[in-house]
C-alpha cells in the first residue's frame, strides 16, 4: 500500500523524467524506512498514554526495527533466548 501512495504522489507531482523518478522515490523509500523505525522506537520506549499502543508489536511477535537489529547484534546463544 505505502509503494501504490508513493506512485500516486509521484504522478500527481507531474514527475515524468525517469531518473527524477527513480530519485523521488529513493527519498520516499528513506522517509518510509525512518518513520518505521521512529515506530518501533516509541512502541518500546514510548509512553503508552502517548502512544496508544498496548501490547507493543514485539509483545505481539510482530518483526520490528529494534527485533531485527537486535538479532543482528546477538550471539548464537542470545539469538537462541531471543526465539
Amino acid at each position: 500500500f505505502a509503494r501504490q501512495s508513493q506512485y500516486i504522489l509521484v504522478f500527481q507531482a507531474g514527475i515524468n523524467d525517469p531518473e527524477l523518478h527513480r530519485q523521488v522515490m529513493m527519498i520516499l523509500q528513506k522517509i518510509a524506512h525512518i518513520c518505521q523505525v521512529q515506530n518501533d522506537y516509541m512502541d518500546v520506549y514510548g509512553d503508552p498514554c502517548i502512544t496508544g499502543k498496548i501490547p507493543n508489536d514485539i509483545q505481539m511477535g510482530k518483526a520490528s526495527w529494534l527485533a531485527v537489529v537486535a538479532l543482528q547484534c546477538a550471539t548464537s546463544q542470545q539469538k537462541q533466548i531471543f526465539m
